[in-house]
């Protein structure tokens, strides 16, 4: 795994057998993002055009629900795709559903509801959601 130029590697969120996924803080202005980049320095083909497919659905999208992918870098010898950082915890890291109230339980739903809603209004048809995954922060998804 390589950092792309101009980032700073903050902590990793999560990682898979082909992916590994970390907070970071871009340089030129300190903003913080998410970074998503292929684990293995051989960088199958097959990982690299998923990255790009990735990148380029998320450009599709404009909606406050679905996180925004900022940039696609060729950090040879992969790609590593930028994505806003929209703050929180993957929730999974929150604990158990039971310790969630009704009342955040219903906004988080909601929330992703309307980001599935918006991804499905541009062609998008997702393969399933690492809801573990979605970052859940004090106003939601």
């Amino acid at each position: 795994m390589r950092i792309p130029s101009g980032y700073t590697k903050l902590h990793e969120i999560s990682s898979s057998a082909t992916t590994v996924v970390y907070c970071a803080r871009r340089e030129a202005d300190s903003a913080p993002v998410v970074i998503k980049t292929s684990l293995d320095d051989s960088y199958p083909i097959e990982q690299l055009a998923r990255l790009q497919h990735e990148f380029e659905l998320l450009r599709q999208v404009d909606s406050p629900h679905v996180v925004k992918a900022y940039e696609l870098i060729d950090s040879h010898p992969g790609l590593s795709l930028v994505l806003a950082d929209r703050g929180g915890q993957p929730l999974a890291r929150r604990g158990p559903a039971a310790a969630m109230s009704i009342a955040d339980a219903l906004r988080v739903t909601a929330d992703l509801v309307a980001g599935l809603g918006a991804m499905h209004r541009c062609g998008i048809v997702h393969r399933g959601q690492l809801l573990s995954l979605l970052p859940v922060g004090e106003s939601g998804i």
